[in-house]
Parts: structure tokens; sequence; C-alpha cells
């Protein structure tokens, strides 16, 4: 399932086009229709985790800038880098957060019967 979510297809049937434009996210699966807002305010959790992974990468350039601070280098380059990694990152994780959490939740929370009528639901599955 999450390598599915990896390559943006649907986790269940491993169906693409579930994206529109870049970040608007269709309301089921073309294929398995399943709904991917299984409950209200699901998506709460993929904005969460994109946060997580931004907050990580500009993480990694401050350590990166810091390293280069104490051998004397300058740090513009890298306080560029962390700027262009905060507003970049979000935008381009974003579809990538929303359908991990899809997998995310599809892991801790199975399928059940009718969730996505295209494919038969299996017990622990």
């Amino acid at each position: 399932m999450f390598w599915r979510a990896v390559r943006r297809r649907c986790p269940v049937c491993g169906s693409g086009s579930l994206f529109g434009r870049w970040v608007a996210m269709v309301d089921r699966c073309p294929r398995c229709a399943l709904r991917f807002e299984r409950g209200e305010g699901e998506f709460i959790g993929a904005i969460g985790l994109n946060t997580i992974v931004t907050f990580a990468v500009i993480l990694v350039v401050t350590i990166g800038a810091g390293v280069a601070a104490a051998r004397g280098s300058s740090v513009v380059g890298f306080l560029i880098s962390a700027v262009v990694a905060a507003v970049v990152v979000p935008l381009g994780f974003f579809p990538f957060s929303k359908v991990l959490w899809v997998a995310f939740t599809l892991t801790i929370d199975p399928l059940e019967e009718g969730e996505a009528p295209g494919v038969v639901a299996t017990e622990g599955a």
C-alpha cells in the first residue's frame, strides 16, 4: 500500500489519476471507488505528516548551515536553501502526504465490506 501511495496511486487498487491538479485530490478512486476521506477531518493527519517532513528538511538544511559556519564558510546559501525548502517542500510533498495518509489509515483501520465496491474486502487486510 505504501509503495503505491509513494507513486501517488490508490493504496487499495493501484489506480492513478487521483489528482485533477497538483493538490486537488478526487473524492473517490476512479477504479475501486474507495472514498479517500473515510471520516470527517481525516486529512488533518496528512497536513501533520507534511509539516513533519517539511520541518525535517529544514532541520537538515539548518544543521548544514551550522556545520558550514563552524568551518568558516558563508551560511547565506544555506539560509536561502532553508527558505526555499520552507516554501517548496510543503507544496511539493502535499499530494504524496495525502495518499500516504490514506495508506496509513487503511493499515490501522482496514476496509470494511462495501467501502471500495470495486475491490473485495478480505478479513484482516
